[in-house]
C-alpha cells in the first residue's frame, strides 16, 4: 500500500481547489448563507533591476487583517474582508466577496528572502525580493551518432 489515506486525498483536492480558485480568480466551491467564502483577487508577478516583485489587489482590507510570510521557499499572501454594515441594514444582494483569501507560490532560486520588503497601501500589496536568478541560459546539445532506439509504440512514420 502507498500509505495515502483520506486525509492525504482531501487535502490534495483542496489544494487543487484553491489552485483552481486562484487561477480563475473567483470561487469554485458554492457557498450557503453564512458561510464564509474564499476569493481570489488578481495577482501579478514580474522581474526588474535584480528584484522580483510581486502586487496583489486587496481592496476593503483592513492592513491589520494582511500577512505575508515566508517558509520552505514559499511565499503566503493571507487576507480576510469583511463587510462592515451598520446595525440593522439588510443586505438584499451581495457580489461583493468575503472571507479569506490564500496565496501561495514557490520562490525561484535566487531570491534574499531576509530582505524581503511588503508595502501596502490603498488597497495594493506590493512585495519586493532581491533576485539574482539567471534570465536564461542555453542547453548545450549533443551531436554525434545516436545508439540503436527501440521503436516507440504508436508513432507514426512517414
Amino acid at each position: 500500500m502507498l500509505g495515502w489515506g483520506w486525509q492525504d486525498f482531501d487535502e490534495t483536492f483542496r489544494r487543487l481547489e484553491r489552485d483552481v480558485s486562484d487561477m480563475l480568480g473567483r470561487n469554485v466551491t458554492p457557498t450557503t448563507g453564512s458561510a464564509q467564502r474564499r476569493w481570489a483577487p488578481p495577482i501579478e508577478v514580474f522581474r526588474k533591476d535584480g528584484e522580483l516583485a510581486i502586487r496583489c489587489e486587496l481592496p476593503g482590507i483592513e492592513p491589520d487583517k494582511v500577512d505575508v510570510t515566508v517558509e520552505g521557499g514559499v511565499l503566503k499572501i493571507h487576507a480576510e474582508r469583511e463587510p462592515h454594515l451598520a446595525e440593522g441594514v439588510e443586505v438584499l444582494r451581495r457580489e461583493i466577496p468575503y472571507g479569506t483569501y490564500e496565496r501561495f507560490m514557490t520562490l525561484p532560486e535566487g531570491v534574499h528572502v531576509e530582505n524581503l520588503a511588503a508595502r501596502y497601501e490603498n488597497g495594493l500589496l506590493e512585495i519586493v525580493i532581491p533576485f539574482e536568478g539567471r534570465r536564461s541560459f542555453k542547453v548545450p546539445v549533443e551531436v554525434g551518432a545516436r545508439e540503436e532506439q527501440p521503436e516507440l509504440a504508436g508513432t507514426a512514420t512517414s
